[in-house]
């Protein structure tokens, strides 16, 4: 059997990578360890997460399902689709498939844009919106 041979590229790729998973490991242990230690989130609890599909919650729901097992959390992930934009459905269905993905428990709940009182602003409407429903 003929081996190839090893370029620098490939060491230097590799030594990345696994300095990368590094980082990575240690982030997610001092972002598992901040959670504990501030009481945010108990060991063994269920957890309710309010998820927009922005960027900021997506990834706050990629790292708790790395350490979902460690702190030994169930999650169910929570959408409020307000109508306001027009990408609303898109987000609530990206946020459900993202959801699956992770096996987590989704409930969505959608607001009728109608309802907002005239001496409310949209922002206070769905504000309490969203603590009401979820």
């Amino acid at each position: 059997m003929k081996l190839k041979p090893i370029s620098s590229k490939m060491i230097i790729s590799n030594t990345f990578e696994n300095m990368n998973k590094i980082k990575i490991k240690n982030f997610l242990d001092k972002f598992c360890e901040h959670i504990y230690e501030s009481g945010l989130i108990q060991c063994n609890q269920h957890v309710l997460i309010a998820v927009s599909g922005g960027m900021d919650s997506i990834f706050l729901l990629y790292m708790l399902e790395k350490i979902k097992e460690k702190l030994g959390i169930r999650i169910t992930v929570g959408h409020i689709n307000h109508q306001l934009r027009t990408e609303a459905k898109k987000y609530e269905n990206f946020v459900q498939k993202v959801s699956e993905k992770y096996n987590f428990h989704f409930i969505t709940k959608t607001l009728d844009p109608n309802s907002i009182l005239r001496k409310q602003s949209i922002e206070e409407w769905a504000r309490v919106q969203r603590y009401e429903k979820l």
